[in-house]
């Protein structure tokens, strides 16, 4: 309002973006109004000026413009406007100040070299000037990021993505061909700290090629937002990655050439690479003793290379372990040392080695199992008593067991051989000595006091048969007068030599040297117990033995014998048949050759075995005083059991008893004796079997059945009894035998038998199973007691009854009184019934 007029106009009110505001007219200066976009100034006389606010929002546009509408009257209320527009143009876009690096190592990964167990990451923060708008947010452009592809991870191109978009949060990640993505890192600005971020390695990136431990650096485009949502100036973020290189270890690998029975053997598994990298190294290759072997990259597990050693297994990841082969040529020296170069090599092409060292120790040197021994006679040499016309020789197979490695051959050990000379042949002190015109040969010889050798024995090794040896004896040895068994032993020390040149422990060859002695041998005697009819038909004996089938050149005699473990018994020597020694078994016959036979006697002690078994140890010895023993066993097998001839039956009645009808005053008995033969032992006592008696209880007493058992107060003596309705046992019999007249025995009916019903005096029989039992307690067969039971029947006698009629006056008369049964017999009869006049009555 440049003019005011005449009539001395002001301004009234404004509106402000469609907000009315009245000015106070009494204020002549400036007065102040507050909007969003600052302070607004106006004077009454229409002066006007606007102080805007910063950090305004033109987020929709670059310039906020606002309309101010300004209202003027004067003394005559003629209103006039006028429309001041405000422009306030967007300022200064925020300047970041600094973006501090990030430094990490791949290391640090979880399949790092050196994880750190957490995650690799780092946290710093942007400084940063807030300029006309404050700055709300941090961000990265995508775009921006790694536009030649140079950053890679696992040679793929790294990209760069806002996830979720408005986040915040970035992930570096990797496309494969088949459209699987892989997070490299990721970088997160912390909402609650605006500036701050943290930047996290999660996958190893691509350093240069064969570079090692090296460094790879890379920027992120960083800008600050403020609030109108404009950017500032890019600023890089650095970031520094640490290359990883995989961790290789010398090592070594031992183990002990294994023999048969171990199997398969293998060393411990040695980690040349406990660590491969983040980078993912594998081993690419290795040379075994300078053998070149590359490694299979697709195979996950071990992975094996055969060598003349053995067996080499290795993995991508580095385990390295060895199977050895048993019967390796450790000749040169104790242990096969190999030299094992094992290379590896990760994604950046990071080539490492590391040297294992394999020593294979020589293992067990080979076990001799057994040697068999040589036993020979001088009898058989060419001058001996029974020359065989052959060689004296003795062929056997060693048997061995190969461990680490094979036997190749055997020797024997010449200075190990009759050490202190108690060796001797005719006075002489053998000794060995290798053949020198036959391989694996040797000879055993004296030399005598002209320096002459003579050859005693040889013994040579199979060059077809590996084992197998030849002894042959050649010359007499010496002997020492008198031995109980005259035969020389001596050894000769055997080692199994194996395919290192390694012997075995030693092993005795024993050789047994037979001298030229008589022949003993052990023999056996058996005989059955004789009976009595074999001894009357003549003497029974044994069959003859020899115990002594060759007297030797020096002509042996039996000179003692020990008879079941007594007394040493002597021979005549001017005695040239058999000589008689009787014992308690019966008699024993020996020559002085050797011939032995027995003569048993009968009714021997057979209790405790079914056989009597004695040993009769004879004694030769010849002019040298060579003393030879053997055994005969004698054998006596207990003989025939008893024979019963008769056993005579029992006949009694039951009238006899003193219930009877005809009492006979005493016992109810007879005695009768057993005829029988004695065999091979005497008879000594009889016997009933009460298990065999009354089976199925026929016979009967009162209606119980009859039981039999010994009487423990009178052995020898058997009752036989029932047991009634209450439990009481009443003896029905006895039968004792005699204790002084052997097979005599007493039969005693002491109660009446149950006969057949209604057949009025009838019998009846039972057996008893008797045995004969001899001195050695063998039975003879069962022969049958018959006994024989006659019934009693009641006595029954006709009578007359005489009366006169009586009178009124006589009263009660009676006859005299008759018995009809003067005897109602053992079986207890009773009268029934009667008739009087032909009317029963009961």
């Amino acid at each position: 309002m440049p003019n005011q007029s005449a009539d001395g106009a002001t301004i009234t009110e404004f509106s402000f973006g469609g907000i009315v505001k009245t000015l106070d007219q009494s204020i002549v200066g400036e007065q102040q109004f507050s909007f969003t976009e600052g302070e607004l100034f106006i004077t009454l006389q229409g002066q006007v000026r606007f102080e805007p606010n910063r950090d305004l929002d033109h987020s929709a546009s670059e310039d906020i413009v606002k309309s101010i509408v300004v209202t003027s009257s004067d003394f005559d209320n003629d209103p006039v406007t006028s429309t001041v527009t405000l422009t306030i143009t967007d300022g200064d876009i925020p300047t970041i100040d600094a973006v501090p690096s990030v430094t990490l190592s791949e290391t640090n990964l979880a399949d790092g070299s050196a994880p750190s167990g957490s995650a690799v990451s780092q946290t710093e923060t942007i400084t940063f000037t807030n300029q006309s708008d404050d700055v709300v947010r941090f961000r990265l452009e995508p775009t921006e990021f790694n536009t030649n592809d140079a950053l890679k991870s696992n040679g793929l191109a790294v990209e760069l993505r806002e996830d979720p978009q408005g986040s915040g949060q970035y992930i570096g990640f990797t496309t494969s061909s088949s459209n699987v993505e892989t997070t490299v890192f990721t970088l997160d600005f912390n909402s609650g700290t605006l500036g701050e971020y943290t930047f996290t390695l999660i996958e190893a990136l691509d350093h240069q090629d064969a570079r090692g431990n090296n460094d790879l650096s890379f920027n992120l485009p960083v800008y600050a937002v403020d609030s109108d949502g404009d950017d500032s100036l890019v600023s890089q973020l650095g970031v520094t990655i640490g290359d990883d290189v995989q961790i290789m270890l010398d090592g070594k690998l031992d183990i002990v050439e294994p023999n048969l029975a171990d199997g398969t053997v293998t060393t411990s598994i040695f980690d040349v690479m406990p660590n491969q990298s983040a980078d993912g190294a594998t081993v690419t290759q290795f040379t075994y003793d300078g053998q070149f072997r590359t490694l299979d990259q697709n195979e996950n597990g071990e992975q094996q290379f055969s060598f003349t050693e053995g067996e080499l297994f290795i993995t991508l990841q580095g385990e390295v372990r060895f199977e050895p082969n048993r019967d390796l040529d450790h000749k040169l020296n104790e242990d096969i040392v190999k030299s094992i170069v094992v290379t590896s090599s990760d994604s950046d092409n990071d080539v490492l080695t590391s040297t294992v060292t394999l020593t294979i120790t020589d293992g067990d040197i080979p076990t001799i199992d057994t040697v068999p021994s040589v036993t020979l006679s001088e009898t058989n040499l060419s001058d001996g008593s029974a020359p065989s016309g052959s060689a004296v020789s003795s062929t056997q197979t060693i048997t061995f067991t190969n461990q680490s490695d094979d036997v190749t051959s055997f020797r024997i050990e010449p200075t190990e051989f009759n050490i202190g000379g108690a060796l001797t042949s005719n006075g002489l002190a053998v000794e060995l000595k290798a053949d020198p015109t036959t391989p694996g040969g040797y000879i055993g010889y004296v030399t005598d006091g002209s320096n002459v050798e003579t050859n005693v024995f040889t013994i040579s090794f199979s060059d077809t048969n590996l084992g197998q040896y030849t002894f042959t004896l050649l010359e007499a040895l010496d002997h020492v007068d008198g031995l109980v068994k005259n035969d020389l032993s001596f050894d000769l020390p055997v080692y199994a030599v194996d395919s290192d040149g390694d012997d075995s422990l030693v092993s005795q060859l024993n050789v047994t040297i037979g001298d030229d002695v008589q022949v003993m041998q052990n023999q056996a005697l058996n005989i059955i117990e004789p009976t009595v009819a074999d001894l009357a038909a003549g003497t029974p004996t044994t069959a003859t033995v020899d115990v002594m089938p060759s007297q030797s050149a020096d002509g042996a005699t039996i000179t003692q014998f020990i008879y079941d473990n007594g007394a040493v018994i002597t021979l005549d020597q001017n005695d040239t048949g058999e000589q008689k020694f009787v014992f308690a078994e019966g008699s024993l016959f020996i020559t002085l050759q050797g011939e032995v036979r027995f003569e048993p006697n009968r009714n021997l002690d057979h209790t405790l075995s079914e056989d009597i078994v004695k040993s009769i140890v004879v004694t030769s010895s010849d002019l040298d005083n060579d003393v030879v023993t053997s055994t005969v066993t004698l054998t006596i097998t207990d003989g025939d059991i008893p024979t019963i001839d008769a056993v005579p039956s029992v006949t009694l009645s039951e009238t006899n008893l003193a219930d009877g009808s005809t009492p006979s005053g005493g016992a109810v008995s007879q005695t009768e004796t057993i005829t029988f033969t004695n065999q091979s032992d005497d008879v000594a006592s009889f016997r009933i079997e009460p298990t065999e008696f009354n089976v199925g209880g026929a016979l009967k007493s009162n209606g119980f059945a009859v039981e039999i058992k010994e009487d423990s107060a009178n052995p020898g003596t058997y009752i036989g009894f029932i047991t009634d309705g209450s439990g009481a046992e009443i003896p029905v019999f006895t039968i004792a035998f005699s204790t002084s007249t052997l097979g005599e025995y007493t039969f005693t009916l002491l109660e009446a038998l149950d006969h057949v019903d209604g057949l009025a005096n009838n019998s009846l029989s039972f057996d008893l199973p008797v045995y004969a039992v001899d001195s050695d307690g063998d039975d003879s067969l069962v022969s049958q007691l018959n006994v024989t039971i006659g019934d009693d029947v009641q006595i029954m006698q006709d009578g007359t009854l005489d009366i006169t009629e009586p009178n009124l006056a006589d009263g009660t008369i009676t006859t005299n009184t008759i018995d009809v049964m003067p005897n109602q017999s053992a079986d207890g009869a009773t009268i029934t019934e009667f008739s009087f006049g032909g009317i029963v009555k009961t």
